[in-house]
């Protein structure tokens, strides 16, 4: 009987140790298991989605921060005389910035050679036929210089660099003060006797056949073509393009001008009150 007892006893106690045995097995490969999962995938799904949101918030604040993109027409002189400080160009990192170059009559001035004060933080890249130059930052918070030589032209135009303004110039068309043409620029840039009909447009009667033009940008400044020519009677200064011939009224109170100019052009640049006016001039169907 006791016999039988003891191997009922051994049987119970050799049951539980191979059940304690497989538990402690199996805790042990889920415990390895959790540990492998630790390893590949350390965040809980709940911190990934946190993550995720925190990465959309921070992408939504660096486009809100983009600088504002501009184009401008810019003037340039080119007479020693008359150069001041380099034209400013206002780079960015998030954008492509393209310089082209115009004479006086509108024609597109090719670039001949470039240099760069400091070429590891600008990206710089000319066109197939050089007529447009192209200019990326590459480094944020910089002031550099570029000197940019015309074809034809022995005056150096020298550009300021700048990457930390609120806004940046995608698009500038820098308007040269000079013709390509040698022989057209003796011919339009000696000044002329002022036609009599200038003398009659101070009066404020243009002459007959003239075509009047839109002009934004100064509501005392009116303009007309006539026999292929521009005629601008204003009582700012002319400052760009050059003009052909010219007339004043002077009186008391003001001065009015009137000036030909040897075509019509887009843009006009106007000195009035001490500060720089940019005209915008389109063609009009009414006559004078």
């Amino acid at each position: 009987m006791m016999k039988i007892y003891n191997r009922i006893c051994f049987g119970i106690v050799f049951a539980l140790g191979v059940s304690v045995t497989a538990f402690a097995k199996t805790d042990l490969k889920e415990v390895a298991l959790q540990e492998a999962m630790a390893q590949v995938y350390p965040l809980s799904p709940a911190q990934i989605k946190d993550i995720k949101k925190i990465g959309k918030e921070n992408e939504k604040a660096n486009f809100d921060e983009l600088e504002e993109p501009v184009s401008r027409d810019i003037p340039v002189n080119v007479l020693p005389s008359q150069m001041k400080e380099p034209t400013l160009i206002r780079l960015s990192g998030q954008g492509i910035t393209s310089l082209q170059f115009k004479s006086l009559d509108g024609e597109i001035w090719p670039v001949e050679q470039y240099n760069i004060a400091n070429s590891n933080q600008v990206d710089v890249m000319a066109s197939k036929n050089n007529r447009i130059l192209m200019l990326k930052a590459k480094q944020s918070y910089f002031d550099s210089t570029m000197v940019v030589i015309l074809k034809g032209l022995d005056t150096p135009i020298t550009l300021r660099l700048v990457n930390w303004q609120s806004q940046w110039d995608y698009a500038v068309f820098l308007r040269i003060q000079a013709y390509q043409n040698k022989a057209k620029a003796q011919e339009r840039s000696a000044p002329k006797a002022a036609p009599d009909y200038l003398m009659a447009l101070l009066g404020g009667v243009p002459p007959q056949g003239a075509k009047r033009l839109l002009v934004k940008g100064d509501k005392d400044t009116s303009a007309w073509v006539y026999g292929g020519k521009m005629l601008l009677l204003t009582q700012a200064t002319l400052l760009s393009p050059q003009y052909q011939a010219k007339m004043d009224d002077k009186n008391y109170h003001s001065t009015t001008h009137a000036y030909e100019l040897p075509s019509v052009t887009p843009i006009v640049y106007l000195s009035k009150a001490g500060r720089q006016i940019k005209l915008e001039i389109t063609a009009d169907s009414k006559e004078a």
